[in-house]
């Protein structure tokens, strides 16, 4: 495996219990950080052009710190269609996991996000990145311009379509959807305390 949350109630979060077909655990695609024991699974569905994905991706960073034993991360990719650049950044990460840098690439994509966003070709852009993160950027840049992850990408988007996903950043928690999607980082605590609870 590569190593790498719900209904409003009064304005709460709470988990839904009718939201739908339960997500499946960590497959051989996905992109894991957590140990395999953690009390809580957190999926997530997002997209290297969304701003608010990159807001939680800082988030998120904390909440794995803070609850190294007990927290789980599945990261999977819902590049959403009116972001011209979202489909190819995901294949940039999936070129990345192929040289052994998925959660480096990951966390540039987001660091850097405003530099690619609009650009025209960012390929040139993300091939930078990889040579900066110690990749070889001539094998990286022939996956990306081939799509030769595109596939890959295509099929966390269809998954996560199963799911009733529609937007980004989405999460399920312990198989469970989160509605609406916590947008800040006591939301998601929240989520996390209410699992690991007795």
């Amino acid at each position: 495996m590569k190593r790498h949350l719900s209904i409003v109630v009064a304005g709460a979060l709470t988990l839904g219990a009718c939201d739908g077909p339960r997500v499946s655990e960590a497959t051989p695609d996905d992109h894991v950080r957590g140990p395999d024991t953690a009390r809580v699974t957190l999926i997530e569905y997002g997209d290297y052009q969304c701003p608010p994905c990159t807001n939680t991706n800082r988030d998120l960073e904390a909440l794995l710190a803070k609850y190294p034993n007990d927290l789980r991360l599945i990261y999977r990719h819902f590049p959403i269609r009116p972001h011209r650049n979202a489909r190819l950044a995901a294949e940039a990460a999936e070129a990345a996991e192929a040289q052994g840098r998925f959660w480096e690439m990951h966390a540039k994509l987001f660091e850097r996000q405003k530099e690619w966003y609009g650009a025209s070709d960012p390929v040139p852009l993300f091939t930078r990145y990889a040579e900066e993160l110690g990749m070889d950027g001539a094998g990286f840049t022939s996956a990306l311009r081939s799509h030769r992850f595109e596939r890959r990408v295509a099929k966390a988007h269809e998954q996560a379509r199963h799911f009733g996903v529609r937007g980004a950043p989405a999460f399920f928690v312990n198989g469970r959807r989160l509605i609406p999607p916590p947008h800040s980082r006591d939301a998601l605590e929240k989520q996390i305390q209410r699992e690991l609870s007795p």
